[in-house]
């Protein structure tokens, strides 16, 4: 991860945090770790007075809370619409 690819990521991003925070669903989730973080960071960004998710969970977390097996995801903050 270069400090000089920064700019683009968050560029590339964009879309899909601009189209996140309009759909206002309670979480946000990615199975690559790093473009969750980007999307995040462009949420947060992006959302002004809205509320930007914590953090995202990868889709085999919100599998285990949905099926109420205990753990971190099990207090991840859920955004309200």
């Amino acid at each position: 991860m270069l400090k000089g690819n920064f700019e683009t990521a968050i560029k590339v991003g964009r879309p899909i945090g601009r189209q996140a925070l309009k759909n206002a669903k309670p979480f946000v989730s990615s199975e690559c770790p790093l473009a969750a973080m980007h999307i995040v960071q462009e949420m947060e960004i992006l959302a002004g007075d809205q509320s930007a998710p914590a953090r995202s969970l990868h889709p085999i977390e919100l599998v285990a809370r949905a099926y109420g097996i205990p753990g971190a995801w099990s207090d991840a903050h859920v955004r309200t619409p």
